[in-house]
């Protein structure tokens, strides 16, 4: 099946990382995707930012403050649970949290498969106080 939405990483010193529908990685072409790229680079260069795009919509996150982008619309996530979140998380170091959940519902009688369903998840993890803190955003 081929990938609906495809990444770009932007690394902090401006270079960028893009996803093709081969989605092999550069590295290790036989064994990993291209996401594999953007985790070792990012262990050199902080990653800033990553976006998903089909052409019509575009999903972003900035890991350098933490907030999400549609179509270029700027929106943040919060638990709202924690009044002083904004200040605990001021300075944090985020690290991208990315993958496709990818589902196939199986008629169990026969095993003639009856759909499937491709969920990307976008979003950012980090440590604070000893916490580790998750904002995602989930679309198809």
């Amino acid at each position: 099946m081929p990938l609906k939405y495809l990444f770009t990483a932007t690394f902090a010193d401006g270079s960028k990382l893009v996803q093709t529908l081969e989605d092999q990685s550069v590295l290790e072409p036989d064994k990993r995707s291209a996401f594999f790229d953007v985790l070792a680079k990012a262990k050199q260069t902080p990653l800033v930012r990553f976006e998903l795009t089909e052409g019509e919509q575009t999903y972003a996150v900035d890991l350098t403050d933490g907030h999400f982008e549609h179509n270029g619309v700027v929106f943040a996530v919060s638990d709202g649970l924690d009044p002083n979140e904004a200040q605990n998380l001021a300075g944090a170091t985020r690290e991208i949290v990315f993958w496709r959940r990818h589902s196939h519902e199986i008629r169990m009688m026969d095993g003639v498969e009856l759909g499937h369903n491709v969920r990307y998840d976008l979003g950012w993890q980090a440590n604070v106080n000893g916490k580790n803190v998750q904002r995602l955003i989930h679309f198809t």
